[in-house]
């Protein structure tokens, strides 16, 4: 049985770390086929990145004027993301269901941990 060494973890760790620039916000909910969220209305470039061992940490903060409605989803996006909307590909996502208002700040934090599948 073929494994991936701890080197080889650390590089798609480091791969991954360098392509997510933007965490985004949606209406509704993501699902495994999508390459967009479905009703993205709020986008913004990474504001804090860090790799603690084999996790690498990505947040976003909106403060209390940016991203206001239903927040039903979210992704981390790369490959040629930008500021605009549907742009680059959805790469991490997930469900969310509650309203953000002109009274809240947001913190996005996406923590994505690369390990060997237990045998």
């Amino acid at each position: 049985m073929a494994f991936v060494p701890d080197a080889g973890l650390l590089r798609i760790l480091a791969l991954i770390d360098a392509d997510l620039t933007h965490i985004a916000v949606s209406t509704d909910a993501p699902t495994e086929t999508d390459t967009q969220l479905p009703t993205e209305f709020a986008r913004k470039e990474v504001t804090l990145s860090f790799t603690d061992g084999y996790t690498v940490v990505k947040e976003t903060y909106f403060d209390e004027t940016e991203a206001n409605g239903l927040i039903g989803g979210w992704g981390t996006f790369g490959v040629n993301a930008t500021d605009d909307a549907d742009t680059g590909t959805l790469i991490i996502a997930g469900p969310s269901d509650f309203t953000k208002t002109n009274i809240d700040s947001l913190t996005l934090s996406a923590e994505i941990t690369i390990r060997r599948a237990s045998t």
